[in-house]
């Protein structure tokens, strides 16, 4: 298609040199000078299809697919539906399939299933949140808490920077409940 499109537009361009050469050449008859226009409007139509048809294609290409998911991913806090693939790419889910794939493959991504729905998980893209919590019972804390030790068990809390993922289960609010998040 791409090459139709590159076809197309050339076509047009010969059609308005062709065109320009009339109208220069037309000495006053009105014969030369309506080839000339029709020359000129024939090419620009044929350019303008074809260029069209040139990006066309390009929505279509393995890379542009790519990108698009990953501004997507990047939109969705790096975790995408399929559903929300499917609103974002319309017709051209039907050939996203390999790409999803090439992405899994590379580490890109992973697919996950979770509530009758598959999820495409990015997690370079997720965000990152700071966390107090037990190593030893897992209870999360508020992090401007001012403890060292859980009030559950007496572990060492500690704090680092986690990912969380909702397709996956890892609900987490920022309301307090009972000395912890949950």
């Amino acid at each position: 298609m791409r090459f139709r499109g590159v076809l197309l537009a050339a076509v047009g361009v010969v059609l308005i040199a062709f065109g320009l050469l009339f109208l220069l050449g037309a000495g006053g008859q009105m014969r030369r000078v309506a080839i000339g226009f029709i020359g000129l409007t024939a090419g620009a139509l044929a350019t303008g299809f074809g260029i069209r048809n040139y990006k066309r294609a390009d929505l279509w290409s393995p890379e542009q697919l790519r990108a698009d998911i990953l501004d997507l991913a990047q939109r969705k806090n790096g975790e995408l539906a399929m559903s929300d693939i499917e609103a974002e790419l319309g017709r051209r889910v039907r050939v996203v399939g390999p790409v999803l794939e090439k992405m899994a493959l590379e580490g890109l991504s992973r697919k996950t299933h979770q509530g009758g729905s598959d999820y495409f998980v990015f997690e370079h893209l997720q965000p990152r949140l700071m966390v107090r919590f037990c190593r030893y019972c897992d209870a999360e804390f508020p992090i401007s808490e001012e403890r060292d030790d859980c009030p559950n068990c007496g572990g060492v809390l500690e704090t680092q920077v986690a990912r969380r993922s909702i397709s996956e289960g890892e609900v987490f609010s920022m309301h307090q409940a009972g000395g912890h998040f949950g």
